[in-house]
């Protein structure tokens, strides 16, 4: 038994109500004495309860180096807090002064005091309460003295102040920022929670009690952070704590998404109903957090129901899933740090996309391919008929050998396809949409009695919807020509499950996609003669796992493709330079920015090799790069990055072009936030010249052009053009049919900064004017 063993254990019994107590010691003291001396721990400071109110000759208005202390502020399990003032007559000045309880002044206590009071002197943040002295007391019970803080536990402040969302994670961001001083000090805390985190009256927040803190390379006395579960808070220790396994900073970051989670919702994340650490910690990892937005208590948010549908809607979304990676069970699948977890809400706050959401490179193809159909259709137009030709050339090849009639049945079917595209059927100028929608009626009737040429049919008709964006359309071909497929068992049936689990995916049913991925490739690896098949869809499902936030899995499953690839399977050029985009989304997720730069570095140049050098994926490939670049602050290589990939869209897609106005709007917003306001003025103005024409009907993408110049606006300081682009933006986002409510709630958020920019202005314009007036006079 160690004295370091029943102190951790003293600790966390204490945070525990009186009548779990009982349960937890028995279940955690693995011997009789160690079970003795924390029962003795918990008894004596139940009898030292009112210790300070009994005894007041002992303390108030003792002298503790150079301070009186006033009167209590806080009591624990560790020790008490006094207000206290400066008492030597050099100069006025309060302090609170924290004393360890009598009942654990022994040498290992003492060497957690100094250890705190080591970790303080090496922090200096304006949000970290500083560290102004330390001693012992006669008695030998160690103390140290901090800068006073007159402030509220920041759960209390915000519902005192009412604060709204915005409110609460702007002063959060404060939070953040001094974890991460200490983070980067190499101090986890350990006991972040809203009773050590203050706000002042002036709405400063002050992070305390460095009193359990560890220092992760040992320098400070305290001991590393691996070996036995050491004090907590239960009910915002993070799942290793609970374990009782090595601690990183990642603990903290678990922590501080508790914090914040039960500052937004107003409920903590985990309901908790269990008696031990041990249980607790198994239900919060089997247990996923209730989704944030629908999990809020508007009477501890202090707003009205009206209020809280506003405030469900905007925490839906970007924000839910910031929340619930920073609470991700597993360490690595957390934040990297709390910068990055700053980093992402500050783009929430500037309207600019998560890293939570970072979607895989398939999932960035796509959303490019349909923002920009009108570009992409011509090349589809050719490439996807082809592919279709190829696709039953090679089946008609296989059923010649064996059905001669099979086989002229898909001759004739892919004629009459390709016909009825023909400008004198269809009466106006033919499109492959035209072709598919003229020939997919009539499979049941021209292949009644071939299940398996059927199948293959459908299959190739969903492929070339999907391409299209037309997952209505698609999903009709896909569903009967998986059932076909199954029932013929053939081997294309497995190409048929990764094409539902890919509209699955594009529809928002993740958990489904990944159901079917995972079946069609269960099939693939059983069969060795479809290695590259098998290449092909994990790298699919390494795109999906990315898109779901999974980014350590999709790590997995990259390398389990590149070992493929390694050991011969024959996959293309361009599905090698889509594996190691995959790879820089992955890296980039995980917050490793330099790993993700050098792996869009090398997909850019496989891209390049294996393309002409005016192709659609080496634009979105240049502006993957780009962002991952902007990330380290690398903004003159982004800003050559960004170019470059508007320079190819301009020659591929022409001025009108949805893909090369999307590509000016976002580098009229970087030009901005970079200070380079003439041509940020221009860029953006040649967008929206271009926009209505390039997004024809698009309500949602022409609106967001015009939320893009509002922000544009904004950078440079025009406040009245803010506001009329805003007002434009909001107005075409609400005669849209369906649109994603974050992005009216940006926009409404740049036209009130635009609004508070315009009254600034005009309340000091007649100030100007009178000062004019004054140095005329005085002429």
């Amino acid at each position: 038994m160690t004295l370091s063993r029943a102190l951790a254990l003293f600790e966390a019994a204490l945070a525990l109500p009186p009548d779990h107590r009982e349960a937890f010691l028995h279940a955690h003291a693995d011997d009789a004495a160690l079970l003795i001396e924390v029962e003795s721990l918990l008894a004596s400071h139940q009898a030292s309860v009112g210790f300070l109110e009994s005894v007041p000759e002992i303390f108030q208005q003792r002298t503790l180096g150079a301070y009186r202390l006033l009167k209590p502020l806080g009591a624990g399990g560790m020790g008490r807090v006094y207000l206290a003032e400066r008492a030597d007559g050099a100069f006025d000045q309060q302090a609170a002064i924290k004393v360890l309880a009598s009942t654990l002044a022994d040498a290992d206590s003492v060497r957690r005091a100094e250890a705190e009071r080591n970790f303080l002197a090496r922090l200096e943040h304006p949000h970290i309460a500083r560290i102004m002295d330390g001693g012992s007391t006669p008695e030998g019970q160690p103390y140290v003295v901090m800068e006073y803080v007159d402030g509220q536990p920041i759960d209390q402040y915000c519902q005192a102040q009412r604060l709204d969302l915005r409110a609460r994670i702007l002063l959060f961001l404060q939070v953040l920022s001094a974890v991460e001083a200490a983070h980067r000090a190499l101090i986890v805390h350990r006991d972040i929670k809203p009773g050590n985190i203050l706000v002042t009256h002036a709405g400063q927040t002050k992070l305390l009690d460095f009193g359990i803190a560890k220092s992760l390379d040992g320098s400070v006395a305290g001991g590393a952070t691996q070996g036995q579960r050491g004090p907590l808070t239960p009910d915002y220790a993070s799942p290793e704590q609970l374990a009782g396994r090595q601690l990183t900073t990642a603990c903290d970051v678990y922590s501080l998404g508790l914090v914040l989670y039960e500052l937004l919702t107003g409920h903590r994340a985990h309901v908790r109903t269990h008696r031990t650490l041990a249980e607790i910690e198994h239900a919060i990892t089997s247990q996923p957090p209730s989704l944030p937005s629908g999990n809020l208590d508007a009477q501890k948010l202090s707003i009205s129901q009206r209020e809280q549908r506003d405030w469900r809607r905007r925490l839906a979304g970007d924000l839910d899933r910031v929340l619930l990676k920073a609470l991700e069970p597993e360490p690595t699948q957390r934040y990297g740090s709390a910068q990055v977890f700053a980093d992402d809400l500050q783009r929430w706050l500037d309207g600019r996309p998560v890293a939570a959401r970072a979607a895989g490179t398939l999932d960035r193809a796509r959303k490019f391919v349909k923002r920009n159909r009108l570009a992409v259709s011509a090349a589809a137009a050719i490439l996807l008929s082809l592919s279709i030709g190829l696709l039953l050339a090679a089946e008609q090849a296989r059923i010649a050998r064996a059905q001669a009639d099979s086989a002229r049945l898909a001759n004739r079917f892919l004629i009459d396809m390709i016909g009825n595209a023909d400008l004198l059927v269809s009466g106006h100028m033919p499109s492959l949409m035209d072709a598919l929608d003229r020939a997919a009626p009539t499979i049941p009737e021209r292949l009644a009695g071939q299940p398996q040429l059927e199948g293959e049919v459908r299959l190739a008709l969903g492929h070339a919807y999907l391409s299209l964006e037309k997952l209505d359309a698609a999903g009709a071909q896909l569903r009967p020509a998986e059932a076909l497929l199954k029932t013929c068992a053939c081997p294309s049936y497995a190409d048929a499950q990764m094409q539902l689990a890919i509209l699955d995916w594009w529809a928002g049913h993740d958990a489904e996609a990944e159901r079917k991925m995972q079946s069609a490739i269960s099939l693939l690896d059983a069969n060795p003669q479809t290695s590259d098949a098998l290449a092909s869809a994990l790298n699919t499902y390494a795109a999906l796992l990315n898109d779901m936030g999974r980014f350590n899995d999709a790590i997995a499953i990259i390398e389990r493709t590149q070992r493929l690839i390694d050991a011969g399977a024959p996959i293309s050029a361009r599905e090698r330079a889509g594996l190691l985009g995959n790879l820089g989304y992955a890296r980039d997720g995980l917050g490793q920015v330099d790993a993700a730069i050098s792996a869009h570095t090398a997909a850019l140049h496989a891209f390049e090799q294996a393309l002409p050098s005016v192709h659609p994926d080496i634009a979105v490939s240049l502006n993957n790069l780009a962002m991952a670049l902007q990330t380290a602050s690398r903004r003159d290589e982004a800003l050559a990055a960004f170019r470059r990939s508007l320079e190819i869209r301009r020659a591929f897609a022409g001025a009108d072009n949805s893909m090369t106005v999307k590509a000016q709007t976002n580098l009229a917003v970087f030009l901005a936030d970079s200070g380079q306001h003439d041509e940020a003025r221009t860029m953006i103005a040649e967008a929206l010249a271009h926009a209505t024409k390039a997004y024809g009907p698009d309500r949602v993408a022409l609106a967001n052009t015009y939320a893009a110049a509002a922000r544009v606006a904004m950078a440079t300081n025009d406040a009245a053009s803010a506001i009329e682009q805003a007002n434009t933006a909001l107005a075409l986002y609400a005669k849209a049919e369906t649109v994603d409510p974050h992005y009216p709630e940006r926009a409404r958020a740049t036209l009130a900064q635009a609004q508070a920019q315009a009254q600034a202005q005009a309340q000091h314009a007649p100030e100007r004017t009178h000062t004019q007036k004054q140095l005329s006079a005085g002429k």
